[in-house]
């Protein structure tokens, strides 16, 4: 497969949206709409998103993460499908990975949900699921500070989501306000994952994080500035390296959008890679990263700009939690066989 290549995703200013005349706001939509379309990932600047805050809740989890191994546990949930608390990397593998092997990732995450309680008749309206999307997030007792910063970058990282989800609907040419009402019960996480340096080599096939897709309609990443880092894949198969830019948040498309948009806007392939060897004993890396997950209930209606009449859409449309249970036993399929 071919190495990584030399382009690099679109890097644009989306400051002109907030608080611009119309030109400056109709070019934001325009080059998101070119770059979603061509890369199904960008990097945003201008976002508003204070670079102190960013780096506060870093400096929290990093608290954590350098914590004893017994006072990280403690965090860790009864069972794994919870997607609340600590995993450590003996808990985490590529079950959705693409690459060959099913081999555990090279790090350690820290998992939360939204701390804002969802609308009794929303819940009941799941059914079953519920359960999952009303469970408490679990928080460390020696640090209370990590969940009020946790809680606060959510409830940001919750915002900006919903106004890029804006521009996409004028990209998609769509009303702006389209999507408000598919995500005003929202079922994101906030996940910090800790890259630990590599003391040992890596096993065949053995990346940070194997090759997959998100199941969301977007993730928000911030990323540090850290050997070994994160990768897309083009059609083609080739790998274009993404890398950090001064205050700037990384935008990936989930397959929810892919599903939206009739695959016009596809959700990229991305992995994280291993630090060269001569640099993995001082190459710890984290990143932050908002899974932005629609209404579970909101039907994913194909956007009629993106109809193609000779691939017209077969059967009912699926719900976002249909789909994201669907991927979800694939993922468990891949990972068994």
């Amino acid at each position: 497969m071919s190495g990584p290549a030399s382009v690099s995703i679109p890097t644009i200013d989306i400051a002109p949206f907030f608080a611009g005349p119309a030109e400056p706001r109709q070019r934001v939509v325009a080059e998101v709409g070119a770059a979603l379309a061509e890369y199904g990932c960008m990097t945003l600047v201008g976002h508003g998103v204070a670079p102190e805050l960013i780096e506060h809740v870093h400096a929290e989890y990093r608290v954590f993460f350098d914590g004893a191994p017994a006072d990280k546990q403690a965090c860790a949930p009864d069972d794994r499908s919870w997607l609340r608390g600590f995993y450590s990397a003996s808990a985490l593998d590529s079950s959705t990975a693409r690459d060959a092997g099913r081999v555990t990732d090279l790090r350690e995450m820290y998992m939360s949900c939204r701390a804002t309680p969802l609308p009794d008749a929303y819940v009941e309206r799941l059914g079953p699921i519920g359960l999952h999307v009303t469970r408490g997030n679990i928080w460390p007792e020696g640090q209370p500070t990590l969940r009020s910063a946790a809680e606060n970058y959510y409830e940001v990282m919750a915002r900006l989501a919903a106004t890029i989800m804006q521009i996409c609907a004028l990209a998609l040419e769509l009303p702006q306000h389209y999507f408000d009402d598919k995500i005003d019960c929202h079922h994101s996480g906030l996940i910090a994952a800790n890259y630990y340096e590599q003391t040992q080599p890596p096993s065949p096939g053995q990346l940070r994080c194997g090759a997959h897709s998100d199941y969301g309609s977007l993730t928000i990443l911030h990323q540090n500035d850290a050997p070994g880092g994160l990768q897309i894949q083009r059609p083609d198969g080739a790998w274009i390296d993404v890398k950090p830019v001064a205050n700037g948040l990384v935008i990936n498309l989930g397959d929810t959008m892919r599903e939206w948009t009739n695959g016009r806007w596809q959700s990229p392939v991305h992995r994280v890679v291993n630090p060269p060897p001569e640099l993995a004993a001082s190459s710890r890396r984290q990143t932050l990263l908002f899974f932005h997950c629609p209404n579970y209930d909101s039907v994913l209606e194909l956007i009629p700009s993106c109809a193609d009449p000779d691939a017209p859409a077969d059967g009912p449309r699926p719900t976002v939690g249909e789909l994201i249970a669907r991927k979800s036993m694939e993922a468990m399929k891949t990972a068994a066989g």
